[in-house]
């Protein structure tokens, strides 16, 4: 300015600006650095010592129960110890002011701190049902099953022993497992097992109300069965007589066919069903179901058949019928006879006369129609 180069003044002044600026920001930005550093230090102070409130509760659990955790303690007492000296990392970093650290410092205490949590809460029970429960259970699985066998009921198909063999190894490995420290899956391979081995004893229950129904329900459908059987066979024995007395053609008693050959089919597929029971080698639960339709099958054949013999009785029926109205018809006849003569007209129509031989002759042929081998029903 004294030399009065105000241009060159100018161009100072601006970059002098400029470089005032350049500071201020340089001095701005430490200062939010400062203040997050600040900040950070109190947040992680904060977190820590919730962990460390944390830590001493799961702590103090732990050494409170240590028969809980038995085979799992060596491994629990280090991990400990290993929270314990991350927790000194902590105070070293926060002390030296080595802020990056700090930061994965808390995230390890973070993931450290909550897998103790849930080791200290799950561990005694997956203990207790891989050590005792669950053996217990399996153990009274296994006696229920042996003296349900020798019973007699035939429950191969649950695959019980082999079952027990795969969960006793499946049990080991989950207690290794829990030795290091690891329960991920256990609890719920654990429960699922429990849950396998209850639904059993329904699977016994349900065996054991088959066999009731079978043992009752069999001797009903023996009962049935010898019932249609001797009046099929009785039907066929008449058969020939019937289709000689009503002049019936095969088509007709063609139904009577199809009933014996369904009733065949059912006593054959009853046959293998006994067979089946006397071999042992099918749960009464599917028995009883077989046999449950079986005894459906019986009844529809009893119904079909109960129609077929209807159809012949009224055939029989209409016999009867035919009988019984050619009585009336005589009847009526002889009592217009004796009405006639009782009023002893001098003259009667030949009207009269000609109707009466008319009758007569029309009962002669009823008479003829009836006397007939085979009686034709429709003729009739």
């Amino acid at each position: 300015i004294d030399k009065r180069d105000y241009k060159a003044c100018g161009f100072r002044i601006a970059k002098i600006e400029l470089e005032i600026y350049k500071v201020r920001e340089s001095a701005d930005h430490l200062l939010e650095e400062i203040k997050d550093i600040t900040l950070s230090e109190e947040k992680y102070r904060s977190l820590v010592i919730k962990l460390k409130s944390k830590y001493r509760d799961l702590t103090k659990e732990y050494q409170q129960h240590p028969s809980l955790y038995e085979g799992s303690n060596e491994a629990i007492e280090l991990q400990l110890e290993n929270i314990e000296r991350k927790f000194l990392d902590f105070e070293k970093v926060m002390d030296s002011n080595q802020y990056n650290e700090v930061v994965h410092i808390v995230k390890d205490l973070e993931l450290m701190v909550s897998h103790m949590g849930v080791i200290i809460a799950e561990t005694p029970d997956v203990l207790l049902m891989s050590k005792q429960l669950l053996p217990k259970r399996m153990d009274e699985v296994l006696l229920t099953y042996q003296n349900m066998v020798q019973e007699g009921y035939p429950l191969e198909y649950l695959n019980i022993e082999y079952n027990i063999e795969e969960s006793k190894k499946n049990i080991a490995s989950i207690i290794e497992r829990v030795n290091v420290l690891d329960l991920e899956g256990s609890m719920f391979d654990l429960k699922t097992m429990l849950k396998y081995y209850d639904s059993l004893f329904v699977d016994f229950e349900k065996e054991r109300l088959s066999r009731k129904v079978y043992e009752t329900e069999v001797s009903d459908f023996d009962k049935k069965q010898a019932k249609v059987k001797k009046i099929v066979e009785d039907v066929y024995l008449q058969m020939d007589d019937i289709k000689n007395m009503y002049d019936l053609k095969d088509e007709d008693i063609q139904v009577i066919d199809e009933v014996n050959k369904s009733l065949i089919m059912i006593s054959d597929d009853y046959n293998k069903l006994l067979l089946k029971v006397e071999n042992k080698s099918t749960p009464y639960s599917q028995i009883s179901t077989e046999l449950e339709e079986l005894s459906k099958r019986l009844h529809a054949l009893e119904d079909e058949f109960d129609i077929a013999l209807k159809s012949l009785g009224n055939m029989h029926n209409d016999e009867e019928r035919a009988r019984e109205q050619l009585t009336e018809i005589q009847v009526f006849l002889k009592q217009s006879k004796d009405k006639i003569r009782s009023y002893k007209l001098p003259v009667i129509s030949d009207v009269y006369f000609v109707q009466l031989r008319e009758a007569n002759e029309a009962i002669e042929e009823v008479i003829k129609e009836l006397e007939r081998k085979p009686i034709v029903i429709r003729t009739l």
